[in-house]
């Protein structure tokens, strides 16, 4: 009897904040597989809780606003990981060089610069592919994604200039060296 009753209190505190027990989530890992995100969408499009993985962005959007880029990836992230939207998808991938590029030239880690992109290249290969699901990017999205995939796989195939190179969104990004963006 007391276990059904703590089970029965468990069920309805998960309901209470909006979460579902039956939910899917996504590893922070399959973030960086377009197969698995879009096998996931497809699965899971219809009943994944995507009200709940919006509720993260607007505090994510606030923080990126103001350049504090650790709980703007925290966001981001957790939004992609209870509904792999695109661009949820692209605004991670985008944090997540913003933070990671300081915190390595602060550690004299600058080494790992292909390794972090590469794993941003992944991440937008995935937005691609939560797109072809999707279809929710608009034509200048779409373009600007297809851009910066471009760019970093060219940059990590070592066939950009620094001066090019420099001009890759998510290059600039890791380097800091790109202007404060609306979102």
């Amino acid at each position: 009897m007391a276990k059904r009753l703590v089970l029965s209190m468990w069920c309805a505190s998960l309901l209470a904040c909006g979460a579902k027990p039956d939910a899917p989530v996504l590893a922070q890992t399959d973030l960086e597989s377009p197969q698995a995100i879009s096998q996931w969408l497809k699965a899971h499009r219809w009943t994944a809780d995507r009200t709940f993985a919006n509720a993260f962005l607007p505090h994510a959007h606030e923080s990126a606003r103001k350049q504090n880029w650790g709980p703007a990836g925290k966001g981001f992230c957790e939004s992609a990981m209870h509904y792999p939207a695109p661009q949820s998808l692209r605004w991670c991938a985008d944090a997540s060089l913003h933070v990671y590029g300081p915190v390595r030239v602060r550690t004299g880690e600058t080494f790992k610069e292909k390794s972090d992109l590469a794993g941003a290249l992944c991440m937008l290969d995935s937005a691609s592919a939560a797109d072809a699901v999707l279809n929710e990017l608009s034509p200048a999205d779409k373009s600007s994604l297809e851009q910066d995939r471009t760019c970093l796989q060219a940059y990590l195939n070592d066939q950009l200039d620094t001066a090019r190179a420099d001009a890759c969104a998510p290059i600039a990004a890791y380097r800091n060296l790109d202007r404060p963006r609306g979102r």
